[in-house]
């Protein structure tokens, strides 16, 4: 049996981790956070973000089958990736809490 909680945190693993590497970029970090900015974590952001989408396929295997588990967190990290891109393209402000939980200014 599926367990809704498990898989939501998957997903919530999978958008943290995507919007990380994206914002690993000095070019999405200047779209967001404006010219001259740092990444969230300094350097350390794109090895955080690979670390999170790759923590999201536990809480996935628990949640459910390991098939079906595999193929959510597939799916939730390329849904994840896509929320990101929509977001960097149409909404960059939106993703400016991304920097909120590590207290770097």
């Amino acid at each position: 049996m599926a367990s809704p909680l498990l898989l939501g945190i998957a997903t919530l693993l999978s958008f943290a981790g995507c919007t990380l590497l994206g914002l690993s970029q000095q070019k999405h970090i200047a779209t967001v956070f404006g010219r001259g900015a740092l990444p969230p974590l300094g350097n350390a952001t794109a090895v955080v973000g690979w670390t999170l989408l790759g923590a999201a396929l536990i809480p996935a295997l628990l949640g459910d089958r390991p098939g079906f588990a595999v193929l959510f967190w597939l799916l939730s990290m390329g849904g994840s990736a896509l929320l990101v891109v929509l977001l960097l393209a149409f909404r960059p402000r939106w993703l400016k809490g991304a920097r909120l939980p590590f207290g770097r200014e």
